[in-house]
Order: C-alpha cells, then sequence, then structure tokens
C-alpha cells in the first residue's frame, strides 16, 4: 500500500546517503501522512479548530476592551491552535506509525530517521499554515485590525519545529497507544494553557509565571504580539525560539525508535 501511494526511487538510481535520496524520502513520508489525511481533511480540520476557536469567541466575549488593549487572546488562540493542529496530527499519526508497525514498512524503504523527521515537520507545517489562516480570518471578522511583520512567519515556524520535536520525543518515549495519545494531547493543550500565551507574564498567576520562564510558548507568544502590532521581537525571543526548535527537534529526531521495532 505505501509503495503505491509514495513515490520512492528504484534501488541503485540514487545513492544510499545522497541529499536526493534524503530528500526524496522525505517528501514520501510528508505524501503519504497527507494522502491517509485528506481523506477525512473536514474532520481533521474541525478537529484542530474547534477548542481554540471556542476559547477565542469566549475570551472575547467577556474581555472588557476586547482588542484595544492589544493582541494577547488572538496570540494565545494561535499559539494553542497551532500546538493542538500540530501535535494532534503529527502525534497520532507517528503513534500510529509506531504501534501497528507502519514504521517498520516505512523503514525498510530505506528511510533515515532524518528524512521521516523532516517529513513530518513538513507534514506538520502543512496542518499548522491552513490552522493559523482560518485563526486569523476568524480574527478578522470578529473586528481584530491587526499588522503582521515580516518575522511572524519565521516565528510561527519555529514554534511548529519546537511543537514537532517534542511530539517525537513524546511518542519514542510512550510505552503504548493509550499513553502516547494522553501524553500528547497534554503537551499540546495544558502545557501551552499553562503558559502565559493568553494574558501577558505580568499578569500571569505565580504557577504560569514559574512555568513562562521555561517555556518557549511564552517567549512566542510576546514575540508574536509585537508582530502583530508591526514591531520587531526583541533579542531575547528570537534566541530563545530558534534555541528551542533546534534542540527539540535535533532531540525527537535522536530518541527515534529505529532498532528496537
Amino acid at each position: 500500500m505505501l509503495e503505491n501511494e509514495a513515490h520512492t526511487c528504484p534501488r541503485g538510481e540514487v545513492a544510499a546517503g545522497s541529499w536526493r535520496k534524503f530528500l526524496l524520502d522525505s517528501w514520501s513520508i510528508f505524501e503519504i501522512k497527507v494522502i491517509v489525511t485528506r481523506r477525512h481533511l473536514l474532520w481533521h480540520a474541525m478537529g484542530s479548530l474547534i477548542i481554540p476557536l471556542s476559547l477565542f469567541y469566549w475570551a472575547t466575549a467577556i474581555a472588557p476592551e476586547r482588542f484595544e488593549t492589544g493582541f494577547r487572546i488572538l496570540v494565545g488562540t494561535l499559539i494553542l491552535g497551532i500546538g493542538q493542529a500540530v501535535g494532534a496530527n503529527v502525534g497520532q499519526w507517528t503513534l500510529m506509525d509506531r504501534f501497528t508497525r507502519r514504521l517498520r514498512l516505512l523503514i525498510t524503504m530505506p528511510v533515515s530517521k532524518a528524512s521521516y523527521a523532516i517529513g513530518t515537520l513538513a507534514y506538520g507545517a502543512l496542518h499548522a499554515a491552513v490552522l493559523a489562516a482560518l485563526v486569523l480570518l476568524f480574527a478578522r471578522l470578529a473586528g481584530a485590525d491587526y499588522d503582521i511583520h515580516w518575522t511572524m512567519p519565521l516565528l510561527i515556524f519555529s514554534v511548529i519545529v519546537t511543537i514537532t520535536g517534542a511530539t517525537l520525543v513524546v511518542v519514542s518515549l510512550s510505552p503504548d497507544l493509550n499513553v502516547g495519545m494522553i501524553t500528547n494531547s497534554m503537551l499540546g493543550i495544558v502545557f501551552i494553557l499553562l503558559s502565559p500565551v493568553f494574558y501577558t507574564f505580568d499578569d500571569a498567576p505565580r504557577l504560569s509565571q514559574w512555568l513562562g520562564y521555561i517555556s518557549p510558548f511564552r517567549y512566542a507568544a510576546d514575540a508574536v504580539e509585537k508582530g502583530f502590532n508591526g514591531q520587531m521581537p526583541s533579542s531575547l525571543e528570537i534566541t530563545v525560539l530558534a534555541g528551542s526548535a533546534l534542540v527539540c527537534m535535533v532531540l525527537g529526531t535522536m530518541m527515534l525508535r529505529w532498532k528496537d521495532l
């Protein structure tokens, strides 16, 4: 089945370890996941939107000044939506790859860890891009008049990379499918909600402030809020986001279970 859904090169046509093979393998992983997902595309979109969009309209309804004092509600919705889209879709399909033995078939293509990780990242980025566009559209309809700084796509991409890498770590550490689903949901929703993303660090409860010192989502929220005001993020925010993206993705790739299947 997988051979019919992905375009792979015949053995010997591309030298093992070459950049061309690496890119083609990454594309094959991306293509397989997209083909499987598009059969139920509407349900995947609704599943990713329902929680962040519900919180967005609830928060804007009770906020006394809506968007006049800033875009923190929109920022929180965007980051939570990306976490939900990437965490749920990447986590779900990667867990299924591992525990239904699909990953064994992918390895025998053969595909490297890095190709699998990059293909998975591209798949998550596609979901996140669609989700972000929908959130911004609904926010505009709700009355948010925002600007988008040129750094915002890079900031959002760093969040996508961080969540994808962390999801790969969770999938690799999960002892079974059910535990993996639970812990992955906690990563994509609970950890982000506990971080200061819907409100500023100064307004956060004590627990959220403690978590905010180490949570990359707090720095992402601060940077994206500046982007909505047409401002450049600080060097600290850029450094934290770039560092967390690099560390999470490298760690997630290294921890992929490639030998004990």
